[in-house]
């Protein structure tokens, strides 16, 4: 699992670029070696609109975490009603504002037992200027327990417990979505 350092670092490196950059950073900019801790964990989305995101790269551990996911299919695709809802209106901002953000949830598995899944985002620009993708770190719960896999481990229920709005030099949205009821976890295995 993340720590909080973990993040943290991330965040910086993330900073660092955009100093670099004087502002917004490129896509080509972030390298993978670079973070080789936090890879598995890491994604990238590529804005289409309010309703698309599409997953141009997903780290090993998001990967088998999210069976449905997949590189080349849509994020919000997985999502349903007020959760796709949720989702597509919370993480819009990231590139249409811009700012980041630090989304907090909880997931119920059959077993009763649940884990909190910690999930941070930044914008960057395309080659060509743009600000249309979003990368960042998706926590997955201890990767020898093998969530999803078994009736006694498959995930039942999510709930978001918390959504802030990362100050980048923009400001932040004067204001968040509200969070759905508990409802189906996305991509969960039938």
């Amino acid at each position: 699992m993340l720590t909080k350092t973990d993040f943290q670092n991330f965040i910086d490196y993330w900073q660092r670029h955009a100093n670099e950059a004087g502002g917004i950073p490129y896509r080509s900019a972030f390298v993978l070696r670079d973070i080789p801790r936090v890879a598995p964990y890491f994604y990238l989305l590529e804005w289409h609109g309010p309703t698309t995101a599409t997953v141009r790269l997903l780290g090993t551990a998001l990967d088998a975490f999210i069976p449905d996911l997949h590189v080349g299919g849509d994020f919000l695709g997985v999502y349903k009603g007020e959760q796709k809802d949720f989702y597509a209106r919370a993480m819009a901002p990231v590139c249409g504002h811009p700012c980041g953000a630090d989304l907090l949830r909880r997931i119920t598995l059959q077993n009763g037992r649940s884990v909190e899944v910690r999930g941070v985002g930044f914008p960057v620009r395309c080659e060509s200027g743009p600000v249309t993708f979003q990368l960042g770190l998706t926590e997955t719960p201890d990767p020898d327990t093998p969530l999803g896999f078994t009736d006694e481990f498959k995930r039942a229920r999510s709930s978001i417990l918390s959504l802030d709005y990362i100050d980048i030099g923009y400001g932040i949205p004067k204001e968040k979505p509200a969070f759905p009821p508990e409802g189906d976890y996305a991509g969960s295995p039938k």
